[in-house]
């Protein structure tokens, strides 16, 4: 094989080597394709046998139930009499008709098989003797209930199913049997006509002796004392209790059927009866999807086979190695490794390509280093522009919190100070200075109005209750202060934000409400505003919505900075610091909706923001 090879060139090198593993690969292909239609068939054939299984668990349920209410009408402690009888025969055709159990007759059977009452009928009737049936007789003897095969009825000779109970005293001395005659075509075909197998398939319940108690099979019902196909094989698997599946054919044809068909058969034995449940579908039908899959791994098979050598064909035109070392070294760059040069060195036009190739991952390399250089320095610009915004607005806050503060305690007091001396002027005023007095109270008047005036401004500058009563609190009245004295109609809803959050992440909210507010005042010309903080998850949600005339966002944020696009930005700067996401939606005459949101964090005391589950609030 050695000597074989040596003498062969490339071309019939890679030739036989891949020959070879096409062969071995087929191969495997086939072996593959035949272990899966084997597995398949199995799996078709198992899943017939629980669907066989399934039925005869459903058949024993029902068979153990009438051998239990049989027993317990049964059970009268001696031989009954004729009423005793009546009413117990009553009471258990009820019970069973209730379970949809269609009982024919009910007998009152003696010691030695007599029929001594049916049910419904006070005289004795004469010329019944059940000890011709096989399990009565062995009820009588043993004490034992028994399940016949398909009989006929001892009277209209109708084919039925007799189910035994002894009769027995308080000794257990047998006295003779209560014998229920069943319908069991229609008491089970309410639940074997549910099962479906296919258009072909169908179920049977057989007996002991092969003969059809039921069939399922529309249009073709079991014959009188119909004996089913391998009568003598089911009878055997009933006595050993044993399940089966396979294939075989139909020993005799139905009403329909010109030639002998081949079935996928499925055989499960009842356990309280002496009884069987066959499953039958046509094979054509039942192994349908094997044969599919069969002719697909054919038609794949083939179509691989002729793919394979049209794609061995082409690889023997052209140069496999250089191809192969090229390609590796495109994969190389396209993961980013440009460290690796490529050693292709040829004079032909794959070394010309080779040599192009290194050129350009030599400048590819310089290039992404440059680039990465220049991401390292924006990178730091932003991170470094980030923490100077963050101390403007630390610095900002704190002036506003001062000055705000030095409004309030001094000026504050100093005016309500004023205030009260004027107050007390006005009392100390005679009637006859009603001219001063009047001047007095306007002179108070102007200092209300100017106390109040400094109050809002001490508000929008920072308002103390920021700090004391928490956010919530704080654009309540902020809002109520604001907005209803401009006119407009304010709707606050809070959800799941009754607790604290970090001061940064409350200064910064309330911010951005009150730069969003104050914008709808200043240019909406809304008539109705809606504010809506909630907590989300793991973030904070602020909304800020008004009816007014809206704007051409997309104009504002690209055009140059200015006192209308000064506010969006100064939000956006906000929201980005605290590691949130901001967007606005408006339309000229729609009105406009501005949300942010941003992570939720907790306060140096723990006062922790339940995310979800806190009963919502709506002022």
């Amino acid at each position: 094989m050695m000597g074989l090879m040596s003498k062969l060139g490339l071309r019939g090198r890679i030739s036989l080597l891949a020959l070879s593993i096409l062969l071995v690969g087929f191969g495997l292909f086939s072996w593959l394709g035949v272990q899966s239609i084997n597995d398949s068939v199995e799996k078709i054939l198992e899943q017939r046998l629980t669907i066989a299984r399934i039925v005869a668990r459903y058949l024993d349920e029902r068979l153990t139930y009438i051998l239990a209410q049989l027993e317990n009408a049964a059970d009268f402690g001696g031989f009954p009499t004729g009423e005793q009888f009546d009413s117990a025969a009553a009471s258990l055709q009820d019970i069973l008709a209730r379970s949809q159990i269609e009982v024919r007759e009910i007998f009152l059977i003696g010691r030695d098989g007599e029929i001594l009452r049916r049910a419904g009928e006070a005289s004795p009737v004469e010329g019944g003797n059940m000890l011709t049936y096989g399990e009565i007789r062995d009820t009588l003897s043993t004490g034992v209930s028994r399940i016949s095969g398909l009989v006929s009825s001892p009277l209209t000779h109708d084919p039925t199913v007799l189910v035994t109970a002894p009769i027995q005293n308080g000794e257990g001395q047998i006295l003779g049997a209560l014998t229920a005659s069943i319908d069991i075509d229609r008491s089970i075909s309410g639940y074997t006509e549910t099962i479906v197998v296919g258009k072909t398939g169908y179920i049977e319940i057989v007996d002991e002796n092969g003969i059809v108690l039921a069939r399922t099979k529309p249009g073709f019902p079991p014959e009188l004392f119909e004996r089913s196909d391998h009568p003598s094989r089911f009878a055997q698997l009933i006595r050993q209790g044993e399940a089966t599946r396979g294939t075989c054919h139909r020993c005799h044809a139905t009403q329909g059927e010109v030639k002998r068909q081949k079935d996928v058969l499925a055989f499960a034995p009842l356990s309280t009866a002496s009884w069987g449940v066959v499953i039958r579908q046509a094979e054509e039908e039942a192994l349908s999807p094997t044969r599919q899959l069969e002719r697909r791994f054919l038609l794949l098979g083939g179509i691989l086979l002729a793919l394979t050598l049209f794609l061995l064909w082409m690889t023997i035109q052209s140069i496999v190695k250089p191809i192969g070392m090229l390609t590796l070294a495109a994969k190389k760059l396209a993961v980013g490794d440009f460290s690796a040069a490529i050693p292709l060195k040829r004079r032909d036009e794959v070394g010309q390509l080779s040599a192009a190739f290194e050129a350009m991952r030599q400048e590819i390399a310089k290039s992404r280093d440059e680039l990465l250089r220049l991401y390292q320095e924006a990178k730091q610009k932003e991170e470094l522009r980030g923490q100077l915004l963050s101390s403007v607005i630390s610095a900002q806050e704190e002036e506003r919190k001062r000055i705000a503060r030095e409004l309030h305690d001094e000026y504050g007091q100093t005016l309500t100070g004023l205030i009260m001396s004027i107050e007390s002027l006005e009392n100390m005023a005679t009637p006859a200075q009603a001219q001063f007095k009047k001047k007095l109270a306007h002179t108070k008047a102007l200092l209300v109005r100017t106390l109040e005036d400094m109050r809002k401004l001490t508000l929008a500058l920072r308002p103390s209750s920021l700090d004391d009563l928490g956010l919530v609190a704080t654009l309540r009245a902020y809002l109520a202060s604001y907005l209803e004295d401009a006119g407009l109609q304010v709707t606050f809803h809070h959800e799941g934000v009754e607790g604290r959050l970090a001061p940064s992440v409350e200064i910064a909210l309330f911010r951005i409400i009150q730069e969003a507010v104050h914008n709808v005042v200043k240019h909406a010309q809304a008539r109705s505003v809606r504010i809506e903080l909630k907590a989300k998850g793991d973030t904070v949600v602020a909304v800020v919505e008004d009816d007014g005339k809206g704007f051409d966002v997309d104009g504002v944020l690209k055009s140059k900075v200015g006192t209308d696009s000064l506010g969006i930005l100064g939000i956006q700067e906000r929201t980005a610091l605290l590691g949130g996401t901001f967007t606005i939606k408006s339309q000229v005459g729609r009105g406009t909706r501005l949300e942010v949101e941003i992570p939720l964090r907790r306060t140096p005391l723990g006062g922790e923001i339940e995310p979800e589950g806190t009963p919502s609030r709506r002022d």
